[in-house]
Order: C-alpha cells, then structure tokens, then sequence
C-alpha cells in the first residue's frame, strides 16, 4: 500500500492514512492497525474531527464516507455526481463543506446531512468561514 495522506488525530494517539487502494486505515500511535475502510474509488481526501472517534473521507466516484470509530460504524454517501475534491470543516465541526467535479460545493451537518446545495459553472474551491456564517 502507498500512502499518499497522513492525519494525525487532535490528542495525537490516532493516525489516518489515504491510499492509493480506494482504502482508508487508522492506525494507534504504536503503528497498530485498527481500522480499514474501503471506498468505492481512489480516495482523494480525508478529515479527521477535533474529537479523534469521527473521520470523513471522499473518493473520485462521488462517494462520502462518514465513520464513527468508537462503534465503528460507518455511513456512505452519494450526492455528489463526479469525483469530490475536498472537504473541509467549519471551526467547531458542525458543518462540513465538500466540493466536487459536478461544479456543486454541498454543506453538510455533523451527522451527514446535506443542508444546502451550491451550484457554480466553472470548477470550484469553496471556502467555509470560521464560524459557519459564510461560503466563499
């Protein structure tokens, strides 16, 4: 497996690697695997929350992945129509903004649910503002 994205969870005892294998792997600080996760697609960006039990990861098939590692449950999404390009998260982790190839930056809430829809005509880099209040 080559890695090609590393995340180190907030509290540092977590690490989360994107490969080039349409997986995702957390590992524990000792370099344990603890968890794989298989997307449908080449996986091209992932998320880490503040709290180290959540991940989010998206693939170039339009897939988003929500992952709940205290359960481990997991919970995929496909509401982008072309490969998503990054995720981003608002300062205190209630909302998330994903951008995609389909030309759309979609808002999310925390558990996976699309608030909103933003349709553009040229390829996009949305921003998200600190506090939630803007997209730019």
């Amino acid at each position: 497996m080559q890695s090609v994205n590393e995340k180190f969870s907030e509290d540092g005892k977590k690490i989360l690697t994107q490969s080039l294998n349409n997986q995702i792997k957390v590992w524990d600080k000792s370099g344990k695997e603890t968890n794989t996760y298989l997307m449908d697609g080449l996986v091209t960006t992932v998320h880490f929350f503040k709290n180290g039990n959540t991940l989010l990861g998206a693939s170039e098939h339009s897939e988003m992945m929500f992952v709940n590692l205290s359960v481990d449950t997991s919970i995929t999404i496909n509401n982008h129509t072309q490969a998503v390009r990054s995720i981003q998260a608002s300062a205190d982790e209630k909302f998330l903004l994903s951008h995609a190839d389909d030309q759309k930056a979609m808002l999310w809430n925390a558990e996976g649910v699309r608030m909103m829809t933003l349709n553009h005509k040229t390829r996009l880099a949305p921003l998200i503002s600190q506090d939630a209040s803007y997209i730019v």
